[in-house]
């Protein structure tokens, strides 16, 4: 039997900056989605939409997707897990169980740094060295005391998060 689609009330924004609100339909591991409006019931590729958000009672979370021309197929949706001059964005494996889709398996994850993508398993030899190029003390220290090691998943992200925070701490320090 058909599930029911599942609506969430968020926003659209689309590659020219038009800003749309309504209920959003994403089905999971396609680039595109739905969007029920006032006026209007519309399909939208990933190649019109720049990001699209709403919230998902289910895991009780803000979720966010952007838009990026991804290595594939032109444009795809990339889910936003970690926000900031590093981003850590997810993207539904082609073959994942589309019914438990925030197990950490369903999905290849990636760092994008100025708007370059990179794979997550690539984040000890390609982001990691720049981030120490950039603040080598702090990041560092904040390694040396958490005991973290680049090579694993979990003390990547913990070290993406760490650097964003210094860079916004600087940022904030700048404006002050």
């Amino acid at each position: 039997m058909a599930q029911p689609l599942e609506w969430r009330e968020g926003v659209v924004v689309l590659h020219g900056g038009r800003v749309i609100n309504g209920l959003i339909h994403h089905p999971k591991g396609f680039n595109l989605i739905f969007l029920k409006t006032d006026e209007d019931k519309i399909v939208l590729t990933s190649g019109k939409v720049q990001l699209f958000r709403y919230y998902d009672p289910d895991a009780n979370i803000n979720r966010k997707f952007v838009s990026l021309k991804g290595s594939k197929w032109g444009f795809e949706f990339y889910e936003v897990v970690v926000n900031g001059e590093v981003s850590v964005l997810r993207e539904l494996k082609r073959y994942a169980d589309k019914t438990h889709p925030d197990e950490i398996d369903s999905y290849d994850y990636f760092t994008c740094m100025n708007g370059t993508l990179e794979p997550m398993m690539h984040f000890r030899n390609r982001v990691f060295p720049r981030l120490l190029e950039e603040r080598p003390l702090e990041i560092r220290a904040y390694m040396h005391k958490e005991r973290l090691d680049p090579n694993e998943m979990k003390s990547a992200l913990l070290i993406i998060m760490e650097f964003n925070r210094i860079r916004q701490n600087d940022l904030s320090a700048r404006a002050n």
